[in-house]
């Protein structure tokens, strides 16, 4: 006679602590981070190579999406900064 078991009890009485949060969203602003690194770098090709290429790419940056992208970075930036200056 087997009883109806929960596979996993503990995750109706567990409760995941701050640590748990504050690590997943540090591993997202790591993957924003290095998405940056590409948008940082198609700029640099852009500045390099000059013309209308490097127009588009600036203007692109320089629109309201382009705008919340790279607040976005740099609120990725200061998290991740912040989780360096606590672990030391």
């Amino acid at each position: 006679m087997s009883t109806q078991r929960p596979l996993s009890p503990h995750l109706t009485i567990y409760r995941p602590l701050i640590g748990a949060f504050t690590s997943i969203l540090h591993r997202a602003m790591n993957a924003a981070l290095f998405a940056g690194c590409g948008v940082f770098a198609i700029w640099l090709f852009a500045a390099a190579r000059g013309g209308a290429f490097f127009t588009w790419y600036n203007g692109l940056l320089h629109s309201l999406i382009g705008r919340a992208l790279l607040v976005a970075l740099t609120f990725a930036a200061c998290y991740s900064a912040a989780q360096w200056i606590r672990h030391l």
